[in-house]
């Protein structure tokens, strides 16, 4: 069998994992590998080639979602902040909500998964403890806020978002974005 490029095969793995990411949007964790195979284009085989499991799949769409934390971090403002946060919630997509909740759920029988779904959120503070910081010094967010409350606060936010989008409590993007807006400006009050 002949090999691939290293850039051919992360192409690969990357459009496993979009498939992935489709198939639990739509139908959730569930779903069975023939459906992301089919969805991704690909055989049964040449998916075991990069991921041993569904498991590992999904822990892999999990490893995914934390490649954007930089920009979180460094932020220049809390519209940029705001606008970062709803990127990373899908932009209110009911779809994308509903994978990262079943996520969260199969995770309660799925130790690995809990591990690293916990060690996403610990990241996910730090990024926006960090932001907050750097909004202090450039004058966006008082100065006596605790950054790492803040940053627990607004975590805690955007996990309710996605659950409310999952659950369909949310019509459109410009729902969250309102209610960043009116968290963001309650951390910027003097």
């Amino acid at each position: 069998m002949p090999k691939i490029s290293p850039a051919a095969a992360e192409s690969r793995r990357s459009r496993i994992l979009d498939a992935a990411a489709q198939c639990f949007a739509k139908h959730g964790v569930h779903v069975s590998v023939d459906e992301i195979c089919a969805t991704a284009g690909i055989s049964k085989g040449a998916i075991y080639g990069y991921f041993p499991s569904k498991d590992a799949i999904i822990q892999g769409l999990a490893d995914r979602h934390m490649t954007d934390l930089d920009a979180i971090t460094h932020a220049g403002s809390l519209e940029e902040l705001c606008a970062l946060l709803l990127a990373r919630a899908g932009n209110g997509d009911a779809s994308n909500s509903r994978l990262e909740l079943e996520a969260w759920t199969y995770s309660l029988n799925t130790p690995l998964l809990r591990s690293r779904l916990r060690a996403n959120t610990a990241q996910l503070q730090s990024a926006l403890t960090d932001a907050v910081t750097n909004l202090q010094a450039n004058g966006s967010v008082r100065n006596d806020a605790d950054p790492a409350a803040c940053a627990a606060v607004v975590e805690t936010f955007a996990l309710g978002m996605v659950a409310k989008a999952a659950l369909g409590d949310l019509d459109t993007a410009a729902q969250i974005r309102d209610s960043l807006r009116a968290l963001s400006d309650l951390l910027a009050q003097r």
